[in-house]
């Protein structure tokens, strides 16, 4: 099994070469690019945050003329909170965009785009699963407390076990299996992170490993 971010794409191809059980190769972006992973929410019908891929000062404008403040401004492949800002105004968020594509993300890549998407209220979860020909069996969940700085990084403050009893449980499982679903995610692990919103369970992000 993988555990490197980077490293999830590049065992997917190996096991197809080698004839081995594989994730959906023609997903293989959706589970590590962040603008991609609601692509194929979207595609699926699945709930997403609103989000939109973003090179200069009008995209951001113009998302936040209909979707109002604040924003997160995302890196498109990383992991963890790294390059990931909530912005409290388009000045704000404009800065965090030319900062992103203006060099290389934590992993090497230099971005394309930046990723800004409307900043979702509520308690945030993250779900882990295995998966064998499809089926996808939730092992364990945790409940985040994250903290926004002054500057806008989303800092870790602590990380708890969610019990399997828990009300919210059930409900968040069946959102993350429907994630990992609409990623082509059918074999290995997947850590999907979920925040309990007003309308809903609504995906963070999903990482195959």
């Amino acid at each position: 099994f993988h555990s490197n971010e980077p490293d999830t794409s590049v065992a997917d191809f190996v096991a197809a070469g080698l004839g081995l059980k594989h994730n959906d190769l023609s997903r293989v972006l959706s589970r590590r690019d962040k603008a991609a992973m609601k692509d194929a929410l979207s595609a699926a019908g699945v709930r997403h945050t609103p989000y939109v891929r973003a090179t200069d000062p009008r995209h951001v404008a113009a998302f936040v003329e209909t979707h109002g403040l604040p924003v997160v401004v995302k890196t498109p492949a990383c992991a963890s909170s790294a390059d990931v800002s909530v912005c409290e105004s388009v000045d704000e968020a404009t800065a965090c965009v030319a900062e992103i594509i203006s060099r290389p993300s934590p992993w090497g890549h230099l971005p394309a785009a930046a990723v800004v998407e409307k900043f979702i209220e509520g308690e945030e979860y993250a779900i882990n699963f295995m998966a064998l020909d499809g089926r996808l069996h939730a092992t364990d969940m945790w409940h985040y407390e994250r903290h926004v700085s002054d500057s806008g990084a989303v800092l870790y403050l602590q990380v708890a076990s969610v019990d399997v009893t828990a009300c919210i449980y059930e409900a968040l499982v069946e959102y993350a299996k429907e994630v990992c679903k609409a990623v082509g995610i059918r074999h290995g692990p997947a850590h999907v992170e979920v925040k309990d919103a007003p309308q809903g369970p609504v995906m963070v992000e999903i990482g195959a490993r």
